[in-house]
């Protein structure tokens, strides 16, 4: 973290136990806007609720601005308009307040919800025993079309701790392992990947790990600082032994692309880590 305030978590997906950790209490403890990290769940219900077709495409503008809140895309300029898998990868705001506008007041909560994000995380230390102390996230349910536009970009009414995201990102995990003929979910993950490959979380991209992750830049209270996320689901492509596992970085002044950039330089730190023969052969066992 190179003495930035924040926490880094990477919990094995099949058991939800801790790997490793910096900053555990504040992972638990820090309920803060997840911003753009929450897109992934709000495309879902998006795509389930059958208001949005997963090929229909949106023409972005770029500018945005909702309650005098300015929220302008930050994704490359002249891109063609998006379909709901390259809204995801590129993380479009114009996108996601205006689909937004399709779904019932109780749409978006539901998901967020159902996945974990205003209750305890499934996560566990590596004693398999939960977290001490954590605080339970707030989802609340919106009153005007403007606030339900916020909510879709993680800017109102939603503020989560960053191990009930990652909590929320295993779930979403294990669900799409369950079923992999949902096309929700395959759209979902599409993006992600997408997200990491080439779009607003290439920064996370790391040799030897496919990753699907999300970034996510939110305001927090102050006009010269934004919190940052970065959370993703990675799997080792050169050590077969390696569990699936799913790693979250909070910053609590930075932006997700930094993040990611952080979360690429774990995941290549521990990337060698694992090719060590002793290593390998303890992760057999």
């Amino acid at each position: 973290m190179a003495g930035q305030a924040g926490s880094i978590v990477i919990a094995d997906v099949t058991t939800g136990r801790i790997l490793a950790a910096h900053n555990t209490a504040l992972a638990a403890g820090r309920r803060a806007k997840p911003g753009s990290a929450i897109k992934s769940f709000v495309l879902l219900a998006l795509l389930r609720s059958g208001r949005v077709r997963a090929e229909e495409v949106l023409a972005c503008p770029r500018q945005l601005t909702i309650r005098g809140q300015h929220l302008d895309c930050s994704h490359p300029t002249g891109l063609a308009p998006l379909d709901a898998d390259h809204a995801l990868a590129y993380s479009c705001n114009h996108y996601f307040t205006q689909m937004a506008t399709r779904l019932t007041p109780s749409q978006i909560p539901e998901v967020l919800r159902k996945y974990g994000l205003a209750s305890g995380s499934d996560i566990t230390d590596s004693s398999g025993a939960r977290i001490v102390a954590e605080v339970v996230g707030s989802v609340q349910r919106t009153a005007t079309m403007d606030e339900q536009r916020l909510q879709a970009i993680g800017e109102f009414g939603v503020e989560v701790t960053p191990l009930a995201l990652l909590g929320a990102y295993r779930r979403l995990a294990l669900e799409h392992d369950a079923n992999p003929d949902d096309v929700s979910l395959a759209i979902v993950f599409q993006g992600m990947k997408a997200a990491v490959d080439f779009g607003m979380a290439r920064s996370a991209k790391t040799d030897g790990w496919e990753i699907a992750g999300k970034t996510g830049t939110a305001a927090s209270g102050s006009a010269q600082r934004t919190r940052g996320w970065f959370v993703g689901i990675a799997e080792s492509e050169g050590v077969t032994q390696s569990p699936a596992v799913v790693i979250l970085v909070y910053l609590e002044q930075g932006r997700g692309a930094d993040a990611a950039t952080i979360a690429s330089r774990v995941l290549r730190a521990w990337r060698d880590k694992l090719q060590q023969p002793n290593i390998k052969s303890r992760l057999a066992r």
